[in-house]
């Protein structure tokens, strides 16, 4: 045995032998004076020491942002950016990695402890990704700092958690009230749309269907009778989510609410901008004039625009528009989420709900969640015309989101549509496009990933 074969160390810049080859030569000295079966126990006891010792120097924390340089996957329009780029500050996401124990759990808490010192952090969110487990100890340790964090004003937010870090916050209290999506997830309910779902059935897999037409796979029922995840209950202040854009667009929102709709900047927000804000929140219809004003065209383009679309109304929720590819959707109702489906994500095995990593919506991607006021389809749109994409099936699909309501209102434009439009309109609309698309590059470089 040598020691170059084992890892590598080093001390204050010089390598030195690393402490599983003192190990070794521990456990062989022990064994030729005394018993292998000391040997073994000795070679045991400092292996785990060791563990212990490196585990507890590891920062359990491997990255923080703060909020007014990340934001949720859902699009906002420019005053709520910029509202978040004032007041994002107040929001704090911690990025966690390795098991949480008694010694790493003491450097977190110590990490938290100096964040909220400063009294200005409102939001704290833990993102469990890279945590396989969480041991009482360090349970405990997150009860404690979330009691001292409300003391302050400041919720202490988790996310993506598996199932056994999931029961552990639980059982200690620091998660009381999980968002309905979280838990669904943990009871093997995978979201899916009902593309999916109807091509599973058309595959020869058996469905049911458990609410309005959102199926699920057997497999998937099973596991949730299986399970002993609670049914949620209802909460408007939730503790726990299943991913970090879902964390984040609950942070975002609020502060969006206290500090761009509320207060003395609340005045001088236009009649559009207030006709937005009641659409994202009473889930009402957009109307032509205010979407024209939020994107800078002149009185009447959505009227001339209207007789060229098919304008599609009451889309159930979770509904794949199939019609829109290589098309131009106007959003006036709800919202859209611009989703990447892979082809195995509909292989289901009765393992996928018992395995120790996280996986959030396997199989599929959430690139980008559309509310009223915008347009999707724009990259697909001037790709297709002149056959520059890549692969059919990579590209987004658009599926009606929940976010804003349970039923979306889209006009569709397609390209022979297009194609025939006066060129006046054709112009108004092309710098409007080349806008939003400028302005979707601009929040992908503050965009969650």
């Amino acid at each position: 045995l040598s020691y170059q074969s084992l890892p590598q160390e080093y001390w204050k810049g010089y390598r030195v032998v690393s402490l599983q080859y003192v190990v070794t030569l521990s456990a062989i000295g022990i064994s030729i004076f005394t018993s292998p079966a000391n040997a073994i126990f000795a070679g045991m006891v400092l292996s785990v020491s060791i563990f212990l010792v490196q585990s507890s120097q590891l920062s359990p924390v491997v990255n923080v942002v703060m909020g007014n340089r990340v934001v949720s996957r859902t699009k906002r329009p420019i005053w709520e950016m910029q509202a978040l780029r004032r007041e994002g500050h107040r929001i704090m996401l911690l990025y966690l990695q390795g098991q949480l124990f008694f010694g790493s759990a003491r450097k977190l808490v110590s990490v938290l402890d100096a964040a909220l010192a400063g009294e200005e952090v409102r939001y704290c969110i833990l993102s469990f990704a890279r945590v396989p487990s969480v041991d009482p100890s360090a349970a405990r340790h997150l009860k404690t700092i979330k009691e001292k964090a409300k003391l302050i004003g400041c919720e202490l937010i988790c996310c993506r958690t598996n199932h056994e870090v999931y029961g552990a916050l639980v059982a200690a209290g620091v998660i009381t009230a999980a968002d309905k999506d979280l838990v669904q997830y943990l009871r093997g309910l995978r979201w899916r749309t009902k593309a999916a779902a109807t091509k599973r059935m058309d595959e020869g897999h058996m469905g049911i269907v458990v609410d309005e037409g959102h199926m699920v796979s057997l497999d998937d029922v099973l596991a949730q009778q299986r399970s002993d995840i609670p049914e949620p209950r209802q909460v408007d202040v939730p503790d726990a989510f299943a991913h970090e854009t879902d964390a984040l667009d609950y942070c975002d929102e609020r502060i969006v609410a206290d500090f761009c709709y509320s207060g003395d900047l609340a005045g001088c927000l236009q009649s559009y901008q207030w006709a937005y804000r009641n659409t994202c929140t009473l889930f009402v219809r957009l109307e032509e004039r205010h979407f024209e004003e939020m994107n800078n065209l002149r009185a009447g383009v959505m009227a001339e625009l209207k007789p060229h679309c098919f304008v599609m109304v009451e889309l159930p929720k979770w509904d794949k528009v199939e019609i829109a590819y290589g098309s131009l959707c106007f959003i006036l109702r709800g919202s859209v989420s611009l989703v990447q489906i892979l082809p195995q994500a509909y292989q289901s095995t009765r393992t996928s709900f018992t395995s120790g990593g996280f996986s959030f919506r396997e199989g599929k991607r959430l690139r980008r969640r559309y509310p009223p006021g915008h347009v999707v389809g724009k990259v697909t749109f001037f790709l297709a015309k002149s056959d520059r994409v890549m692969d059919k099936q990579l590209a987004p699909q658009i599926v009606v989101s929940s976010k804003y309501g349970d039923s979306t209102e889209l006009w569709v434009l397609k390209r022979s549509s297009w194609d025939s439009l006066p060129a006046s309109l054709k112009a108004e609309l092309t710098a409007m496009l080349c806008e939003q698309l400028a302005d979707d590059a601009q929040h992908a470089s503050l965009q969650e990933h």
